[in-house]
């Protein structure tokens, strides 16, 4: 299973009067310019290493200043918190697989370093499921204009992301 993962953020709170969100210019598909914090927008090409077996991977990323990050379908608000719970068609013996997630994501002291932690829960409705929730960290950082993306699940490192900007 490939996890590509970029630790998502909640959305500001709206009140009477619509605010500016995080997301305004990439719902347009555009970036907002960047100053003050690393730069990972741009398209992405290279290799993830997912428990051991290697494979090619390609990123498209926008970035909203310093406040959001898109990578794919992926909206990341950078400095709280964000849910993802989905649920995916019956499996045969009637359970219902869902995913409830719950992530963090913050700027490190230098603004150049993009820290996250995240929650995994995989259960089946309906159906026995043994699987338990699986604690993630990680970090995503540029280095000598490469793009790099660890994740780490009890200190061991499941995902080791490698890109160049293309």
């Amino acid at each position: 299973m490939k996890l590509v993962l970029i630790a998502g953020i909640g959305l500001l709170a709206v009140a009477q009067a619509r605010a500016a969100s995080p997301f305004d210019s990439l719902a347009v598909g555009r970036s907002a310019p960047v100053v003050g914090c690393a730069d990972f927008s741009g398209n992405w090409k290279g290799t993830c290493q997912v428990e051991g077996v290697t494979s090619p991977d390609e990123q498209t990323a926008l970035q909203d200043g310093c406040r959001a990050l898109q990578v794919k379908n992926l909206y990341v608000p950078l400095g709280g918190s964000y849910s993802l719970i989905a649920t995916f068609a019956p499996k045969e013996d009637g359970a219902v697989p869902y995913v409830n997630n719950s992530s963090t994501s913050q700027w490190d002291s230098s603004r150049q370093v993009i820290q996250f932690n995240e929650t995994v829960n995989n259960r089946n409705i309906g159906g026995l499921s043994g699987d338990k929730p699986t604690i993630l960290t990680g970090e995503m950082k540029k280095v000598d204009g490469k793009l790099l993306l660890e994740v780490s699940n009890g200190g061991k490192t499941v995902i080791a992301c490698e890109y160049e900007k293309q």
